[in-house]
């Protein structure tokens, strides 16, 4: 295939001056969120459509490959599921999976597949020992994650409590008890994480009875009830009740994602049985582009806009955040040796994908449903490219939330190139407007975490019919995640913490 062409030194400038200027003015204040920015991702999708459960079902698959927390988003992953003559191809892609992990993720997906087609088989117990099966298998590819969740529970449980208590006393009202009793449960469930003698097998068991635990607890409104206790006016105790409820949501999420894949298997034989998994190689990761530049606001402020008047109002702006060290921010920025940039693991696949199709003509989207699924919820930059992008394929919705150490695919010829950039074009007139508009209006964009806490869940039945199927999916949220995909978002997201007011599903509910 050749070496790839660089964008032109001229237009990344273009491309990642805004960019640039807008993490930098996050970093100097702190942001001012409107009602929407404080409420938690919750995603809705009123749909009822076959096709939105087949999105869930590709997004939950993604999730449980996303195997390990931290590391600027190694195993972020995405997912497209291709119909060829000789049966369903899925086809992963991660944000930077190390290249000898490729061959595990490609296993886990397969033999979670086969666990899930056996369900068809065993109508008497409605596949209960599979799904325990399928779980256990899931807990075991993605121990690091449920460990961090598990031990992060504990932790802010424990001081929750002691919030708790301290407020209500000796005499809390009949649905404080049922609440307290229900952190009481929770407390006893997650003793095991302690247990150093405890084996594989039991701990599997242990975790399968706490998700449950949440699951139906959840069904109660237990959700609902952490999100009360967020509303304090004390910062320190609403934020401690906001982790507490992500958590668990975290831990839920697991429950979600099994009951999910199980209900596509009964609605969609065929994607469980004559199936191939390939799991391509993440992109190169490459430094700033702008590294070893020296960028000024001033100059990046007037090669925004044609308009000289919003120019001068903005280096105006500018000027005055100069005593907070807006330039030297810019400048420690891209010249961040440690910030590499990733082709992010939608935007790898959409890549793979039209290019794998294109040499097989016989290859398609499944079902014509032009849909990659993945692990989190869109960042902003992904949303802007896809938006642009004329092939029409869609992917999560998005949090909003900025990643500045994004790039696109790699290009190998000059026609590509001319493509790519006028792809970027299209996003560069929305980061400078971002960029722009936050200057102004001192309001930057983005949620504190990129997901929901607790994902809406239909009570737990057997559904014989696929109307019945669809019905029991039509307000599934779309699966949370709490880990960002850089380092620099990742500190940025830690200050912003205590600014934000958490709100749950009832405030929600009285606005719409």
């Amino acid at each position: 295939m050749g070496e790839p062409i660089p964008l032109r030194a001229k237009f990344s400038r273009r491309f990642y001056e805004p960019i640039l200027l807008e993490v930098a003015l996050r970093g100097i204040r702190p942001p001012n969120f409107s009602d929407t920015q404080r409420a938690p991702n919750t995603i809705r999708d009123s749909g009822d459509s076959t096709e939105q459960i087949f999105k869930y079902f590709v997004n939950r698959l993604a999730q449980v490959c996303d195997n390990l927390r931290g590391r600027n988003g190694a195993t972020v992953t995405s997912i497209a599921v291709l119909e060829e003559p000789e049966g369903v191809h899925y086809i992963i892609g991660s944000n930077n999976r190390k290249a000898e992990k490729l061959h595990d993720v490609e296993v886990f997906v397969k033999e979670l597949l086969n666990i899930t087609a056996k369900s068809t088989h065993r109508q008497a117990d409605r596949g209960l020992s599979v799904r325990k099966e399928a779980l256990w298998h899931i807990l075991k590819f993605d121990e690091n994650r449920v460990r961090f969740y598990l031990t992060s529970t504990v932790e802010y449980l424990k001081l929750c409590i002691e919030d708790y208590d301290r407020k209500h006393g000796d005499k809390p009202s009949a649905e404080a008890s049922n609440f307290r009793a229900q952190l009481s449960e929770l407390t006893e469930l997650l003793k095991f994480h302690e247990d150093k003698e405890l084996d594989e097998p039991g701990y599997f068991a242990a975790c399968e009875a706490l998700f449950s635990f949440i699951y139906h607890a959840q069904l109660q409104k237990f959700g609902d009830s952490i999100s009360e206790q967020a509303r304090d006016d004390q910062i320190d105790s609403n934020k401690k009740w906001m982790e507490l409820r992500h958590f668990v949501g975290r831990l839920q999420s697991y429950y979600l994602a099994v009951e999910t894949i199980f209900r596509a298997s009964r609605l969609w034989k065929r994607l469980f049985h004559d199936f191939k998994v390939t799991a391509i190689p993440s992109a190169p990761i490459h430094p700033h582009p702008l590294c070893r530049k020296r960028p000024v606001a001033n100059e990046i402020l007037g090669r925004m806009s044609s308009d000289e008047d919003r120019i001068a109002r903005c280096r105006s702006l500018a000027a005055e955040l100069q005593q907070f060290g807006l330039d030297e921010k810019l400048l420690t920025e891209c010249n961040d040796l440690s910030q590499t940039h990733t082709v992010h693991s939608e935007v790898l696949i959409l890549d793979y994908v039209l290019r794998y199709m294109q040499a097989a003509e016989d290859a398609n989207f499944w079902n014509n449903w032009r849909y990659i699924g993945s692990s989190k919820p869109t960042c902003r930059l992904c949303n802007y490219y896809f938006t642009a992008h004329p092939s029409g394929v869609h992917v999560r919705e998005s949090h909003n939330n900025l990643y500045p150490h994004w790039r696109a695919p790699d290009v190998f010829d000059e026609g590509a190139m001319k493509a790519t950039e006028k792809l970027l074009d299209a996003v560069i007139k929305r980061t400078r407007a971002d960029a722009m508009r936050s200057l102004e209006s001192q309001i930057v964009q983005g949620r504190r975490f990129d997901s929901n806490s607790f994902s809406y869940q239909p009570p737990h039945k057997t559904a014989t019919s696929v109307s019945e199927l669809v019905s029991t999916f039509t307000s599934l949220g779309l699966i949370e995640e709490e880990d960002v995909r850089s380092t620099a978002a990742e500190l940025h997201d830690q200050k912003e913490e205590v600014e934000v007011v958490f709100r749950g599903r009832r405030f929600l509910a009285a606005r719409s």
